[in-house]
């Protein structure tokens, strides 16, 4: 039997990648005219989009540097975004991975990003309902 090996998503993509990417996506961000007045109040950029990069490379397999406490919800609740940005806010993260990665790469974050988008939209109380629900 030959014994199985993990090959995660963060070691397929490496940490500089999702840097990059995490930067490219702030900077898309910030000169977004939907999204920007929700993150240009960050006074140090650099320190957030590395606590970022944190997030996505634990959230992908890696072993995080540090301990750093990640409250989406928290951080997120008071924003009062709609499903509109949500997807805006997406598309732009997806924009960013394209620019960066392999096309299977930057599909299979993609699905991660919109997953993770998805849950956090239905805990935080925006998430567009079915018609049927409405």
């Amino acid at each position: 039997m030959t014994p199985r090996t993990l090959n995660p998503l963060c070691a397929r993509i490496g940490k500089d990648k999702v840097a990059h990417v995490v930067h490219d996506f702030y900077s898309k961000l910030l000169a977004d005219p939907q999204l920007a007045i929700y993150f240009k109040h960050i006074q140090d950029l650099p320190a957030h989009e590395a606590h970022i990069t944190e997030y996505w490379w634990t959230a992908m397999g890696g072993r995080p540097d540090a301990h750093r406490p990640f409250d989406m919800v928290g951080r997120h609740k008071n924003m009062q975004l709609d499903p509109a940005l949500f997807a805006r806010w997406l598309d732009l993260f997806d924009a960013a991975m394209v620019a960066h990665l392999e096309p299977e790469l930057a599909s299979q974050w993609s699905q991660m990003t919109h997953a993770i988008g998805g849950n956090l939209q239905r805990i935080l109380g925006v998430a567009e309902q079915p018609p049927e629900a409405r």
